[in-house]
């Protein structure tokens, strides 16, 4: 249930959709060689964010944020489902507000399809946290994101209540 939520709520910046094509989301291209959002060895992906994206909180969505959901996903401090392949990453570049840059160490195939499944973290939020404290934070269990829903209530094993959020980027959505 927790993933149908954060799916709700948060945002991802590609997307796998129903014909298994990856598609832009919080950003505005999924990279290629072709359109120059891979480098010719591979080795870097560069991500063009999507402008005007608010946080829930009406904070801005920013390159920055990109680059602390990648901290948080290493920091061994913080309990995730897997690490597997992010240890790929050489460093996350972050040239200004709008362009996150993923250098690797070797060639990662099966990149695109982590980013597809990394939902982003608000550094506004979490980014002043220690360390140790971040798994704890009260974010976790009200959630503030980038997705076509808005967290308003959770009621442990009674209910959650989500609300359509009005600002949400897509023309038209949620329905």
């Amino acid at each position: 249930v927790s993933a149908e939520i954060g799916q709700l709520v948060n945002g991802h910046l590609i997307e796998i959709n129903e014909k298994l094509e990856y598609v832009p989301s919080l950003a505005t291209d999924v990279p290629t060689i072709e359109n120059g959002g891979v480098s010719k060895d591979g080795l870097r992906y560069t991500f063009k964010l999507r402008k005007g994206v608010k946080w829930h909180d009406g904070q801005p969505f920013t390159a920055a944020d990109v680059a602390f959901t990648h901290s948080v996903l290493l920091n061994p401090a913080v309990d995730v489902r897997g690490r597997v392949g992010w240890n790929k990453v050489a460093k996350v570049e972050t040239p200004d507000d709008a362009t996150v840059v993923f250098q690797f160490s070797s060639i990662d195939a099966p990149f695109l399809d982590r980013v597809a499944a990394l939902r982003m973290l608000p550094m506004q939020i979490l980014g002043s946290i220690p360390e140790g404290e971040i798994k704890t934070h009260k974010w976790f269990r009200a959630p503030v994101g980038l997705g076509p829903f808005v967290f308003k209530e959770w009621v442990p094993g009674s209910h959650l209540v989500l609300d359509r959020n009005p600002n949400y980027w897509k023309p038209g959505r949620p329905y």
